[in-house]
């Protein structure tokens, strides 16, 4: 194992009350340290942002905080209200409100702005890393190569399939011990998927695409389609597209998910 993360959200108790989280800001330390005390070197921090009752100079703070304990990864997430959560009924019963899209999108502006200043380097939409110590194992999914997941839930992509393991820890047991894993949506991969999947994950990342890289990697692959999203993209000053080099702007890093959707097909 070379790198551990933990699931921190926020420092501030009364916030992770309102997430129904029950850990607190001593259980953050007592987790770091015994990290650091096993010799694993690498550390992520996950933090969450635009919270109920969040406010800009709380999250300031928690960044702060994180940054304090000397992590060489973060991972910053506004926060998404999913199905069938505590969360999701609270806001219906109007319990907690959720925040408009400019006021996020402050967020993820100070969020940059704070860890770059840090001396961390802003990689992918919503990951940071000290320099030379960014995740090889996200870089390699947002490239659509190949992994493997182990253990409930974990997905996997690797000889042009792709699947998950389901979610149930004793089907997953059963599927080991049977030498039968139990799989969900396994799909059949092909060059024109990968490709497609490689322009979309791969906008998320800073450094952008490379046409030629793709062109490389999918001969047989016509890309005079998603050149022109991409001109009109970089017409919309939402991206920048030098050479073959796509990369989205500060502003399309904004609006990322809206991008990618440019070139589903």
């Amino acid at each position: 194992m070379s790198r551990i993360s933990i699931g921190v959200q926020s420092f501030d108790e009364r916030i992770l009350r309102a997430l129904g989280r029950t850990h607190t800001e001593r259980h953050v330390i007592e987790a770091v340290e015994s990290v650091r005390k096993s010799g694993i070197e690498r550390l992520n921090l996950d933090m969450m942002f635009a919270l109920p009752g969040q406010s800009f100079d709380e999250w300031e703070g928690d960044l702060k905080r994180a940054i304090s304990l000397k992590p060489d990864h973060i991972s910053t997430y506004c926060l998404s209200f999913e199905d069938d959560t505590p969360l999701l009924l609270r806001l219906k019963k109007g319990c907690v409100s959720k925040r408009t899209a400019d006021e996020e999108a402050d967020f993820y502006l100070q969020t940059w702005h704070i860890l770059e200043d840090a001396g961390y380097v802003h990689y992918e939409v919503s990951n940071f890393a000290i320099p030379g110590r960014e995740c090889a194992h996200n870089v390699n999914t947002w490239r659509m190569q190949e992994w493997i997941g182990v253990g409930p839930s974990a997905a996997s992509q690797i000889g042009m399939r792709r699947y998950a393991n389901v979610a149930s820890l004793d089907d997953w047991i059963r599927g080991v011990e049977t030498g039968k894993p139990a799989r969900k949506d396994e799909m059949k991969l092909d060059d024109d998927i990968l490709a497609t999947d490689c322009i979309i994950f791969g906008l998320r990342m800073v450094r952008g695409i490379d046409f030629s890289e793709l062109e490389a990697r999918f001969p047989n692959r016509d890309f005079s389609r998603e050149k022109r999203i991409a001109e009109s993209l970089a017409d919309d000053e939402l991206a920048i597209f030098e050479g073959k080099i796509l990369r989205l702007t500060e502003q399309g890093m904004l609006v990322a998910d809206e991008a990618a959707l440019e070139f589903m097909v």
